[in-house]
């Protein structure tokens, strides 16, 4: 499962979210480790990124070293009285949470997508999109694990987080461009997101940069084969591609990968979720440069409303 969310509270701490969440049996009452032992990730735990905040709830300077950017949440217990109250009235719940000493905004930066592969490694990627305004008050930055603040290979970064240390390292790197994203910050978008594709053992991930989708193979490294340009033609042009050829969401199931296209949201121009078969030949013996998708390529339309 793959939540976005952005709050927003006087502490200033608005923060947009992505949440993977192993949830292969999600059980009323957790089974084993966490709090916080190992493996970090079961089933019923989630990765949750964000942009680390500059300031703390009472206004206090948080340093850079110490603002997380990504953290595990225990959602296999859920207090009783709590569960499944909806609406405005609806009391909130803080479930246990973690954070490795490495999960900061100084070594990893800002983060947007994650995943959770099938043996319950994480990944996590940079993304640039955080608006500008949010630099007065968190870390607007990459990471120096992947290279540094404004670095371009930091900007296209997927880091692995190991399941039994909880140490990140460098998974894989898209390529970037710089761009200026706002206020001054001169660097790469970023990554749209990351998705597992347990039938082929391999990563997809759409790229901010230039609107297309590379496939990455389990070990980790450069990505593979030629990237999927499912739209108009990347010019080859810093930054973003305009708007209705930008990938972001990307997910795998059955055999298909879907993804999500920024349309401008309005009537007759909504968002769109595509989607596009993986051919089986093609993964198995990796030899055409293609991303290995074939077939039509089908859309749902997202409601509006």
């Amino acid at each position: 499962m793959k939540l976005a969310r952005q709050t927003t509270g006087p502490s200033r701490s608005a923060t947009i979210a992505t949440m993977a969440a192993a949830l292969l049996s999600l059980a009323p009452a957790a089974s084993g480790a966490p709090p916080w032992g190992t493996p970090y990730m079961q089933p019923g735990i989630a990765i949750v990124t964000c942009i680390g905040p500059d300031l703390d709830g009472f206004s206090n300077p948080v340093p850079a070293s110490s603002a997380y950017t990504c953290g595990l949440l225990d959602l296999r217990n859920p207090t009783p009285p709590l569960y499944g109250i909806n609406g405005p009235l609806a009391p909130l719940w803080n479930p246990p949470c973690h954070h490795e000493p490495s999960w900061t905004a100084e070594n990893l930066g800002m983060l947007f997508g994650s995943e959770i592969d099938a043996d319950g490694n994480m990944y996590v990627a940079a993304g640039g999109l955080y608006p500008a305004a949010y630099g007065a008050a968190f870390y607007r930055q990459y990471g120096a694990l992947g290279g540094g603040p404004t670095d371009l290979s930091a900007a296209g970064t997927i880091y692995q987080i190991d399941r039994i240390t909880g140490v990140p390292a460098v998974f894989s790197v898209l390529p970037q461009q710089s761009t200026d994203l706002g206020a001054g910050f001169v660097s790469g978008p970023g990554v749209g997101n990351v998705a597992y594709d347990a039938d082929f053992d391999q990563f997809f991930a759409t790229n901010l940069e230039d609107g297309l989708i590379y496939r990455i193979p389990a070990g980790g490294g450069p990505p593979v084969g030629t990237p999927f340009d499912p739209l108009t033609p990347d010019s080859g042009a810093p930054g973003m591609p305009p708007v209705n050829d930008r990938l972001w969401g990307i997910s795998v199931h059955n055999k298909q990968v879907y993804y999500a296209v920024w349309n401008t949201g309005y009537t007759d121009d909504e968002g769109k979720i595509r989607r596009v078969d993986l051919d089986p030949v093609d993964i198995d013996h990796q030899a055409l440069p293609a991303i290995c998708l074939h077939g039509d390529l089908k859309h749902l339309d997202l409601l509006s409303g």
